[in-house]
This record gives C-alpha cells, sequence and structure tokens, in this order.
C-alpha cells in the first residue's frame, strides 16, 4: 500500500495536539500550586503566573496548529470517501509519474522536494461516458508508484472516483495496487 501525503498531516496533527495537550495539563499544575495556599513569596507566586500563561498560550498554539494539521486531513480523507461511495468509477490507465514538485528550465529538468525526496504524482488518462479522454493527477504519494508494480508504467491501472455533477471534483486511487473489491460503476444516473 502506498503512503499518501495527507498520512503527513494526520501524523503532524497528532504529534502537535500531543505537545499542545501537555503543555496545557503543565500550565494547569502549575496554576493548581499556585492556588493551592501554600506559603510562597509575592516573586515566586507571580512567576508562577507568568510560567502559566506561558505554558497555556504555548499549549493553545500547539493544539490549534495540530488541530488544523488533523482538519485537512479529515476533509482530504472525508472527500476520498464521499468519492469512492457516490461518484462514477472509472479504471484509468496511468500514463506518467514524476515527482510533484517538478520544473522545467530551458530544456533542464528540476525535481524540487524536501531532501531531494519529492512526493510524487501519477498522471491517468481515462474515457468519460461522453466519450471525451481526461486526463487528471493523484495526489501525492510518499513513495514512488513503480514500487506498486512490477512492468513499469506500461499496463498499469487505477480507478478514478468521479462527482456525478462536478466532473472537476475526483479522487485518483492509486493505493490498491492489488485486486479491487470495488466494481467499476457504469450506471450514469
Amino acid at each position: 500500500m502506498i503512503r499518501k501525503i495527507e498520512t503527513v498531516y494526520r501524523i503532524l496533527g497528532t504529534v502537535f495536539m500531543s505537545i499542545g495537550g501537555a503543555f496545557i495539563v503543565l500550565s494547569a499544575i502549575l496554576t493548581f500550586i499556585a492556588l493551592s495556599g501554600m506559603d510562597l513569596a509575592s516573586e515566586d507566586v507571580t512567576a508562577l503566573y507568568i510560567l502559566t500563561f506561558v505554558f497555556l498560550g504555548m499549549g493553545l498554539i500547539f493544539f490549534i496548529m495540530g488541530l488544523i494539521f488533523f482538519m485537512v486531513w479529515r476533509n482530504k480523507e472525508f472527500k476520498a470517501s464521499r468519492l469512492k461511495n457516490e461518484g462514477i468509477c472509472y479504471d484509468a490507465e496511468i500514463t506518467d509519474m514524476k515527482p510533484s514538485y517538478y520544473a522545467n528550465f530551458n530544456g533542464y529538468n528540476r525535481f524540487y522536494g524536501l531532501y531531494s525526496n519529492p512526493a510524487f504524482t501519477v498522471e491517468c488518462c481515462y474515457t468519460d461516458q461522453d466519450g471525451k479522454t481526461c486526463l487528471v493527477k493523484s495526489g501525492g504519494l510518499l513513495a514512488h508508484p513503480m514500487l506498486f508494480g512490477n512492468n513499469g508504467k506500461d499496463g498499469l491501472r487505477a480507478k478514478v472516483y468521479v462527482n456525478r455533477d462536478n466532473p472537476r471534483d475526483y479522487y485518483v486511487d492509486v493505493t490498491m495496487g492489488g485486486v479491487s473489491d470495488i466494481k467499476v460503476d457504469n450506471d450514469y444516473r
């Protein structure tokens, strides 16, 4: 199974929310210590309140950032799930595989990515119900797509799920790599 870029959003969301939660718990502990009625000098109580607000602020920032990453991941997964359930499924031929950070400058191909490991995209071609040939690109993949096929890009296929009302809303599923239990839906209501 090929990991998608969305997995990074899920991991980052979980990590940032955990760090934020730890800082919030730490600020709650400091508040409890400050309000516990211990015999502390006024400077110590002031320092505890300052630390409480600093940890609370840092915790909220990390938690909100993690929540944003997590929501992006859930939104992408929801879109894929919705299109798989409600959209039209086409069997598409994979026409090209390349890094997603790809540019051609004056005949020189350049790949741009994090630590020279760019995410990969797959371009697919399918024929819709009107007989038009459509070219679509997958989302980012963390592994080279050749890992799920041993014949090169010739003969490789992917499932493309298209919204019935808006053909620009699609999802390319290249994560299967094996036999699919999803049948091609040719009901064009």
